[in-house]
């Protein structure tokens, strides 16, 4: 039978309440002198106690356990498995447990199903990643459960946890422009038609570029017509040779079209990708571009959770986060303009 609370009190010759004190409080505030804390210490190992968990949280009104929720499609891509990861280790190290909670776009039962049990309060708080569902958020807000958002798809009144997308293009603006390149192209496939915050804030950050350095903005087409079209180095210089890309995927894309065209030499552009991960060592070129603070994120996003459990009310802030430039195989010095051909 597992030894209790008053096996260790008897063994220690204290109070259940000194005992219960020990355990509750590790911070030494406590009015126990040390060597009853010794005894009670060594009564412990002596009996291999172990707290009735359950029973604690009940009496402290915690679960320690912390919700992660996010759709079937993000989890799907490479950052938010870091993201993950990286909380579910950083709230491991404050001794909470992590559920994962993910829903396919569009299945109301299921999202019903989470917004119960968030109000029910089965977690202490929650972690939104890429997700503002109404259902969810009116569900957090109607409990009083703490959430964090990283990375939301709309901006929001809500805690968050962003990228920092103007300096993180901007890095990768500055990086083409210190080589040579005076005609920088963009492509994102969306049209400027995205709906995700993230997508647009870069496309908007790379006209905002532009128009700071003078330069016309060219956004290529998903079909790269305009480079397939250049039959003559004239024709060429006419296409940005330098060329942001909004994501790894779009970049790699980008340079799988180069290596098919067998008329183009594909180190004649210059790619860098405003947001790369570690997962694109397989692309034929390796990807420059700006590696983004995943570990960071979601440090930031935990510690104000924690924080947001520990001190109830609204603490309404967003931090954002700058990437770091990684330079790699496929950014080179601007190509040399042809000169004209004498008439």
């Amino acid at each position: 039978m597992p030894a209790t609370i008053r096996d260790v009190a008897l063994l220690a010759g204290v109070s259940n309440a000194a005992v219960s004190k020990v355990l509750n409080n590790t911070d030494n505030t406590i009015r126990v002198s040390e060597p009853t804390r010794k005894r009670i210490a060594s009564a412990i190992k002596k009996l291999n106690y172990r707290p009735n968990i359950r029973a604690r949280y009940l009496f402290r009104g915690s679960t320690q356990t912390v919700a992660f929720i996010t759709d079937r499609d993000t989890i799907s891509v490479p950052y938010a498995h870091l993201i993950l990861e990286q909380c579910v280790e950083c709230l491991l190290r404050h001794a909470y447990i992590t559920t994962a909670l993910l829903y396919r776009t569009g299945d109301e039962d299921a999202l019903a199903r989470i917004a119960a049990m968030i109000e029910e309060r089965r977690f202490d708080g929650v972690l939104f990643v890429a997700n503002d569902v109404p259902q969810l958020l009116h569900a957090t807000a109607h409990s009083e459960v703490p959430a964090i958002h990283i990375n939301p798809p709309h901006a929001h009144p809500h805690d968050s946890v962003v990228f920092d997308e103007y300096d993180n293009v901007r890095l990768a603006f500055a990086c083409l422009l210190e080589a040579g390149h005076q005609r920088i192209g963009y492509i994102d496939f969306t049209k400027g038609n995205a709906t995700h915050a993230t997508v647009s804030a870069r496309r908007n950050a790379y006209l905002r570029l532009c128009h700071t350095h003078r330069l016309s903005p060219v956004f290529l087409s998903e079909t790269y017509a305009e480079i397939d079209a250049a039959r003559t180095p004239h024709d060429l210089a006419a296409v940005p040779a330098g060329v942001i890309t909004y994501s790894d995927a779009i970049a790699q894309k980008f340079v799988a079209h180069l290596y098919r065209n067998r008329a183009i030499n594909p180190q004649y552009f210059s790619i860098i990708s405003a947001a790369t991960d570690m997962f694109q060592d397989r692309a034929p070129l390796r990807i420059s571009g700006v590696a983004l603070p995943i570990e960071v994120m979601a440090e930031t996003a935990v510690t104000q959770l924690l924080h947001r459990i520990a001190h109830k009310g609204q603490h309404v802030k967003t931090s954002a986060l700058a990437g770091t430039l990684v330079l790699r195989e496929s950014v080179h010095r601007a190509p040399a303009r042809p000169k004209p051909s004498a008439r």
